[in-house]
């Protein structure tokens, strides 16, 4: 929790109305699905890639499971098999890459979750929601992509209130 503190994206502590919420900041979309296994509804942030709008980049909230996790999806992901590792290249501005693994969800997207993959998903947090970068760049083999942060922290803040919850990878070790 302090991490999270740290990295300042704790919702305000006024309580704010969440459904004046904006659905779009920015290059980011809020989005809601409902959970067909526990009628629950799910939120997510996303924006599409540069010069290619069937691929995405997503952080999700899962309200039953209370888990956030990042999602990329692009139709050409759907050649690893659900379960696979693959390894993430994450590139915030002009900083230098880190690579990470994530896990393929299967159907052509590849998922990084808070608690599984703790130390990818806070450092990948915490340079999004960092302000003065423009975009990140991500790579999964030989596949590349550019998304914009613009609107990011808005729309982070929006996920939170509608979820109800905030990031926290040490959720994994409290429930022990």
């Amino acid at each position: 929790m302090a991490a999270i503190l740290w990295l300042g994206i704790l919702p305000c502590a006024a309580q704010s109305d969440s459904a004046a919420a904006p659905k779009q900041s920015g290059a980011w979309r809020l989005d809601s699905i409902q959970d067909a296994d526990s009628q629950e509804e799910n939120f997510s942030i996303r924006t599409a890639a540069a010069g290619n709008e069937d691929a995405t980049f997503s952080l999700w909230c899962k309200r039953d499971a209370t888990l956030y996790y990042f999602a990329i999806r692009d139709h050409r992901l759907a050649k690893l098999p659900r379960g696979e590792e693959a390894a993430v290249t994450v590139r915030i501005g002009d900083r230098e890459p880190a690579r990470f693994l994530a896990a393929s969800a299967g159907g052509g997207s590849v998922i990084i979750q808070e608690i599984v993959h703790q130390t990818a998903f806070t450092l990948i947090l915490a340079s999004l929601s960092q302000r003065g970068a423009a975009t990140v760049e991500l790579s999964i083999a030989d596949l590349q992509w550019v998304f914009s942060l613009d609107g990011f922290a808005d729309s982070m803040q929006s996920l939170i209130e509608h979820c109800k919850f905030v990031p926290d990878p040490g959720r994994a070790q409290q429930s022990r």
